[in-house]
């Protein structure tokens, strides 16, 4: 009897298939196609106009230390730890001519400052985090997985390099950073 059955869970849980034509169990994946990094779909409320131009996206780091427990006699335990820490999240998207996307995020950020501008009629830290969702993309473009990250913060916004000696017609991109607090991955169904 295998771990699989013991625990009651089957292969396809695990995206594997359960047995093969001898009865034993098979560690084949069901799906072998490789992901492909053009297929994302990413959309923030807070961001519209970025949406449509968003070139590359990384996903944030996840750590988990262990946590150390020393004992008189004997050597250290290490235990898992019962929280997750995240990294930042980045984008490098295009500039649209009108650069209201680049402005949008400006925008948030300077939203997310209202404790040190003394404007009237300012909802104190309105807006200040955001849910956004990343779609990600079968090779056939249909939705596979949905990542949703709670608590966007953009917390770093590049320069734009302008020049007026540049031969080959070229567009402007930004990076942007976010920090999350957290984040859920679902499958799609069908």
């Amino acid at each position: 009897m295998s771990l699989i059955d013991e625990k009651g869970l089957t292969g396809k849980d695990y995206g594997i298939a359960d047995r093969n034509s001898f009865g034993a169990v098979c560690n084949t994946p069901m799906n072998t196609n490789l992901a492909v990094p053009t297929n994302f779909l990413f959309s923030c409320r807070k961001v519209p106009t970025l949406t449509y131009f968003v070139q590359e996206f990384t996903l944030p780091e996840t750590s988990k230390e262990p946590v150390n427990s020393d004992f008189m006699f004997g050597p250290t335990v290490k235990m898992p730890n019962a929280v997750i820490g995240y990294g930042s999240l980045g984008m490098k998207f295009l500039i649209n001519e009108d650069f209201s996307n680049y402005y949008s995020v400006i925008k948030w950020m300077l939203e997310n400052t209202g404790y040190t501008e003394f404007i009237e009629n300012q909802n104190q830290n309105e807006g200040a985090s955001e849910e956004g969702t990343l779609i990600l993309l079968s090779n056939k473009k249909n939705p596979v997985r949905r990542i949703n990250f709670q608590g966007l913060i953009p917390t770093e916004l590049s320069g734009i390099d302008f020049s007026s000696d540049v031969s080959d017609h070229s567009t402007l991109t930004a990076t942007v950073k976010f920090s999350v607090s957290s984040f859920s991955i679902k499958t799609v169904s069908p």
